[in-house]
């Protein structure tokens, strides 16, 4: 019974241990985050470049 019943109970095991996981993930809250401070956006704008357009990836 052993050689039977040893895979599915792992596999019943690992289902049960993804069930939790996928819970607990979703019941997790999100991150509270402040706004930007006018400081943290202008160096946020030095760093980053203009805006661009979209998406201007090129293949040619």
């Amino acid at each position: 019974y052993l050689l039977w019943g040893g895979p599915a109970a792992f596999l019943l095991f690992g289902f049960g241990a993804l069930i939790i996981a996928f819970r607990r993930r979703r019941a997790a809250q999100p991150f509270d985050t402040a706004p930007l401070t006018d400081d943290e956006i202008q160096r946020l704008e030095k760093l980053t470049p203009g805006d661009q357009g979209g998406d201007q990836g090129g293949a040619s």
